[in-house]
């Protein structure tokens, strides 16, 4: 039986690492011990040992990690369902079909911007199979003796 966990943002998944061990080891974690996210500091020195590390933690746990590639993407906030009802004593269709085709707009230049970004993900995902994997992947494959599931990003 194989149980998947989703523990969160980086942060989140070492800060549930950090307190899970907290309550079972002598010794006193902090999230940063286990953080795995890009930081400056990756770019200047080698943390494929310490990432070793936390993945030989993870592996006699029976665990494992599912690579993710860093993707950029878009959030809308816009909130359609909480509409305010129309007001009949103060309607105005002008108003109301220029509100519309501004909606429609807004919508359409959402979905182009959508677009770019998925084509701009894709040639980074591309991209990235003519470099070497990232450290964190790098490490995983030194401990599990395989890639990630996820990597290479396709």
């Amino acid at each position: 039986m194989v149980s998947v966990y989703d523990i969160g943002s980086f942060r989140g998944a070492a800060r549930f690492i950090a307190n899970w061990l907290n309550r079972t080891s002598e010794e006193k974690y902090d999230y940063i011990d286990f953080y795995m996210g890009s930081f400056s500091k990756a770019d200047f020195c080698d943390l494929t040992p310490i990432y070793e590390l936390i993945f030989s933690r993870l592996k006699q746990t029976g665990g494992d990690w599912i690579f993710h590639f860093t993707q950029m993407g878009l959030v809308d906030f816009s909130n359609k369902t909480n509409q305010k009802p129309t007001n009949l004593e103060n309607y105005n269709p002008n108003e109301a079909l220029e509100q519309e085709l501004k909606q429609q707009e807004d919508q359409k230049a959402k979905d182009a911007f959508k677009e770019q970004l998925e084509e701009i993900n894709a040639k980074e995902r591309e991209n990235a199979l003519y470099k070497p994997p990232p450290q964190v992947v790098q490490a995983y494959r030194n401990v599990f003796g395989k890639f990630p599931m996820g990597w290479p990003p396709v």
